[in-house]
């Protein structure tokens, strides 16, 4: 399982500004961002080179910040990929909650980190090893990517 931050935080000019110097400022390295956002907030997803100390120092800062397991899965940076993923977890009745793209160096290839029900994890690896969709990445081997 990948560990994954999620930080709640104001819709407002300045705030991610502020979240992200304590990044900035702790030499902590993102290694994939993405936000959600509505009109009065949003939430920050981030994947860490160290997720324990970035989540220590965040909530030194006072900053409302979660801990989260996601999964990864790298497949071929080619038409039709992400849709057999999809589909094979989709045949078996399971519900991707969100998903986004981790970038890596590897040429040809994609990694997409995705959020299923807790008590849909193991199904949703079991499926995806029988199936040969991608492969599953733990978090030391996505930090290597």
């Amino acid at each position: 399982m990948i560990k994954q931050l999620s930080i709640f935080i104001e819709n407002k000019e300045g705030r991610l500004s502020e979240i992200l110097k304590v990044f900035k400022d702790h030499q902590l390295d993102i290694r994939s961002l993405t936000i959600v956002e509505t009109n009065d907030y949003g939430i920050l997803r981030l994947i860490l080179s160290e997720t324990e100390r970035a989540l220590s120092n965040l909530k030194k800062d006072n900053i409302m910040v979660t801990e989260t397991k996601v999964m990864a899965i790298e497949i071929s940076d080619s038409p039709g990929q992400m849709y057999e993923f999809v589909n094979a977890l989709g045949e078996e009745k399971i519900n991707i909650e969100y998903a986004y793209q981790f970038l890596t160096q590897k040429q040809g290839q994609a990694v997409i980190i995705f959020k299923v029900k807790e008590e849909d994890n193991q199904q949703a690896k079991d499926i995806l090893k029988e199936k040969n969709v991608g492969v599953l990445l733990d978090h030391k081997k996505l930090l290597s990517l």
